[in-house]
């Protein structure tokens, strides 16, 4: 009899080593899909024909101009079965605009609810590799986090992996401006930005230009100057001309020196 209960007592242990060596394994593989997790955005424009609006008349005319839609895809990337994701939504910022967190005698924010819009993203919400979300609000910032857990059995650790912070940028009217239209790759031109600046037209303008000036970046970029905008150029404006007057010179001084043989030899 003592026996049989040490032979039970040999599988128990033999049982828990391999169920924490289980957990340890799911813990691991968790805790390396977790740091491959990325959050990133993507700009959505949809263009229409749309009919212009009298302010006067209050009323639509005949006349057509096209329209923009835009919209902002959230996508983050990289979730796997071994983990899961709760997004939370930071819901300080109303109808475009940023306003101030209230806090309290100890400093902490009071006006925002930081867990608003909870939403629990698993392995089978995934689609093409990732998880989206898209949004119309493209007018203020939204602030969002992304805690990654564990998705293994109930009886392993659940604690939480990782946290990505993620702030969905706003649309930047400044990229409407002509400068933008001309350098539409400096940093400040860029159709969504995460930052804020207040500048009139004239300063930001020259803001851009000093920033092209200054910039060792090849990647900024301008528009092509037509023939009409270049600097004339002598050599480059006639090489059509420069060159069939050379030939037609070349192939008199050739067959004058031939003929100048020929008589000579005469």
């Amino acid at each position: 009899m003592k026996k049989v209960f040490l032979l039970l007592f040999v599988l128990s242990l033999n049982i828990s080593v391999v169920s924490a060596e289980t957990c340890a394994e799911q813990l691991a593989r968790a805790k390396a899909a977790a740091e491959k997790v990325k959050v990133s955005h993507e700009a959505i424009e949809k263009r229409f024909m749309a009919k212009k609006y009298n302010e006067e008349t209050h009323e639509f005319t005949d006349e057509t101009y096209e329209a923009v839609d835009r919209s902002l895809r959230i996508d983050v990337f990289n979730i796997t079965p071994d983990i899961f994701i709760v997004r939370k939504e930071r819901l300080n910022y109303e109808d475009g605009i940023a306003t101030a967190p209230e806090e309290d005698e100890n400093g902490v924010p009071t006006n925002f609810d930081e867990f608003g819009n909870q939403l629990i993203i698993t392995y089978k919400d995934v689609k093409d590799g990732k998880f989206s979300f898209s949004t119309d609000k493209i007018m203020s910032y939204k602030d969002y986090t992304f805690d990654i857990y564990p998705d293994n059995d109930k009886s392993c650790d659940l604690t939480k992996l990782k946290t990505i912070s993620y702030r969905q940028p706003r649309y930047n009217t400044y990229s409407e401006l002509p400068i933008c239209q001309e350098y539409p790759t400096v940093e400040l031109c860029k159709t969504f930005i995460s930052y804020d600046f207040e500048l009139n037209e004239k300063d930001f303008t020259e803001e851009v230009l000093k920033r092209v000036k200054n910039s060792s970046d090849s990647k900024i970029v301008t528009k092509k100057a037509t023939l009409d905008e270049r600097e004339p150029n002598f050599l480059r404006d006639n090489w059509l001309y420069l060159t069939i007057g050379g030939v037609v010179l070349i192939g008199g001084i050739s067959i004058y020196v031939i003929i100048s043989k020929k008589r000579s030899s005469l």
